[in-house]
Formats: structure tokens, sequence, C-alpha cells
């Protein structure tokens, strides 16, 4: 499996967890508008190395923002993470949960099944 996300999500659509795609892992939280985003080591490395198919002007560049990113966690809007890696546009899941009784405290599925080949 090359991708693997684990997402919290609240009523709100606030949102923490991690995604981790080819072995790259990037951790963050979602509240509001507001984000905040970390790349581990391999995926600082990924950025840099595709910036190298651009040109040497981006590999400076992509340098550059990967030391000041490192071992940092990055702000920046929700609509920018959320569009940038398409997957965590899950967070977004406010609407899903507005038929929820409040009653309902939280959801856990602790072994997710599969059928015709998608998850459940």
């Amino acid at each position: 499996m090359n991708t693997r996300i684990d997402l919290h999500v609240d009523r709100q659509g606030n949102c923490a967890g991690s995604y981790q795609n080819l072995g790259a892992t990037t951790e963050f939280v979602i509240i509001g508008n507001r984000a905040w985003w970390a790349n581990d080591e391999k995926g600082l490395n990924a950025s840099i190395e595709f910036a190298g198919y651009v040109g040497p002007e981006a590999v400076a560049a992509a340098k550059e923002a990967a030391a000041k990113a490192r071992g940092k966690y990055v702000e920046s809007s929700a609509a920018k993470l959320t569009e940038t890696v398409v997957a965590l546009s899950l967070c977004r899941m406010d609407r899903a949960y507005a038929d929820v009784p409040a009653s309902v405290p939280s959801v856990e599925h602790s072994s997710p099944a599969r059928r015709k080949g998608n998850g459940a």
C-alpha cells in the first residue's frame, strides 16, 4: 500500500492526523480556516528532488524552504493544504455530520472491511 491516511475529524470539520504517501509522512492539524503541517525528512527531500525537474533556481528555493520547515509545523490556510493534498479534503466533513444526533460522542472503526475492492 503506497498511501495511508489517519484522520480524526470533529463535527465542525476540524481535523488532525497524518498522511503517508510513498513512504513520506505529513502530519497536519486543521482548525477552522487555518492549517499546520509538517513533512518528515523523506518528504522534504522529495520536494527538492521534484524541483530538479523545474531547474536550478527551483532546487535552490526548495532547499531553502526545506531548511526553514525542517522539524517545524508550517502554517497555511486550510484551503491551501486541502488543495495541495487532495486526500485531506476528507477533513471538510462537517456537513456529513449534520444529521448525526448530538448524543453520539464519537465513531470508530477498528477493522475496515473491503467490498468490491473499495474500503468500507
